[in-house]
């Protein structure tokens, strides 16, 4: 029972991973750029749970009462009122001090290590949980920065995969907390000044993408620009530039994501150049060789880095259900 790093992640992995996080491993294989992290795999949740006795707190409580329709908010008190063994936080906190740090001072002796992590700032991270079985769930939460708050927010990660939906079926078939694999990939925040989504199309990438943060063009709530890339040429075929009033940020005193209006000029401008344009195309391009699948992309880019976030399937353009817009659909990436 240890804290995994992504790179490091193997095959046999997965049942305590979650093939999100192989994936990523993968792309880190590659050599292509993903934010630095660790996972917290499902094994560490399992002792979680069993060292604190939810389960039988759970099943106590339970036996008094004949109202099951809490049964949620009674497993996320518990799990919340419960500790994180001091062993495994002390791995925690060691990874979450290392994300800094390149990966050749890792291997310095723990007295240099210290004093030179001591000169380091504490990284803002995201935290993105995940149920592998019976149901697939996921949650983010973003901007964690300090070691109480990522040990507090690795409980509400847990927390969050409780839905209704889950409960009931725990519920329903008798399920055992312990069983449930559920493991949380922490990584660094990447400070977005652009992000997007590649969609993998069987001729063509399509791309959206537009300034800051990704969240405001995923919940709609600005129209992103659009572009489409031949896939044997890698040339551009279609651009739509859309107006955006504002974007998302990362205020780094307040910890909290923002939104901040944009320059008159800013509001019309195309968001990626055609240099970004077509290294994003290369990535996709690189990713569907080595891995033999099309994948969707989504990205963020910080200063003149392209992160690759998270990869997902593409979708059989057949199977895919028609909508009327005049630019690409934008999906969720789970």
């Amino acid at each position: 029972m240890e804290v995994k790093w992504i790179k490091d992640l193997k095959e046999e992995d997965i049942d305590v991973v979650g093939k999100k996080a192989l994936d990523l491993s993968a792309l880190s294989r590659l050599n292509i750029l993903i934010p630095n992290g660790f996972v917290i795999d499902a094994s560490i949740f399992k002792h979680f749970i069993v060292k604190n006795k939810i389960q039988q707190k759970l099943n106590q409580i339970l036996k008094k009462s004949e109202d099951n329709n809490n049964i949620s908010n009674l497993i996320k008190d518990l799990i919340m009122e419960g500790t994180i063994d001091y062993k495994i936080q002390d791995q925690i906190i060691e990874a979450y001090n290392n994300l800094n740090l390149k990966e050749d001072l890792k291997e310095v002796n723990k007295e240099a290590l210290s004093f030179i992590q001591a000169g380091k700032d504490l990284p803002f991270v995201i935290l993105r949980s995940r149920l592998i079985k019976p149901i697939e769930v996921d949650f983010n939460i973003f901007c964690v920065k300090g070691k109480n708050n990522l040990i507090q927010n690795i409980k509400k990660s847990w927390v969050s995969i409780f839905s209704q939906e889950l409960t009931e079926k725990i519920f329903s078939e008798n399920l055992n907390l312990e069983d449930l694999p559920v493991s949380i990939i922490i990584q660094k925040q990447v400070l977005s000044a652009k992000s997007g989504i590649l969609n993998n199309k069987p001729e063509n990438y399509e791309i959206n993408a537009c300034f800051g943060l990704i969240n405001p063009m995923l919940s709609s709530q600005i129209d992103p620009d659009f572009y489409v890339i031949d896939k044997d040429t890698l040339k551009i075929i279609d651009k739509r530039i859309k107006r955006q009033e504002f974007h998302d940020v990362l205020d780094i005193n307040l910890s909290r994501i923002l939104d901040r209006s944009l320059s008159e000029d800013k509001k019309t401008e195309q968001k990626l150049n055609d240099f970004e344009i077509l290294k994003i195309a290369e990535l996709a391009k690189k990713i569907e060789s080595s891995l033999n699948s099309r994948y969707d992309i989504e990205f963020a880019i910080e200063g003149s880095n392209i992160f690759v976030i998270q990869i997902k399937p593409s979708k059989d353009p057949e199977k895919e259900v028609k909508i009327s817009e005049d630019y690409g659909k934008v999906p969720f990436i789970d």
